[in-house]
């Protein structure tokens, strides 16, 4: 029992380390977004409230 329990752990610390290494390497892939550059203008009144329970 405790063989098997070892065997299970082994295999996720190994899928870990290679989904961590296929999450970085497409992380490096992508570059900058450039900066956002907001079209609309919109005042206090314009906006829409939202009602929060305090």
């Amino acid at each position: 029992m405790k063989k098997t329990i070892v065997k299970v752990l082994i295999l996720l610390a190994f899928a870990s380390v290679v989904y961590a290494g296929v999450n970085s390497s497409a992380v490096q892939q992508q570059g900058s977004a450039g900066k956002f550059v907001p079209t609309e203008k919109l005042s206090a009144d314009d906006t829409v409230a939202f009602p929060v329970d305090i």
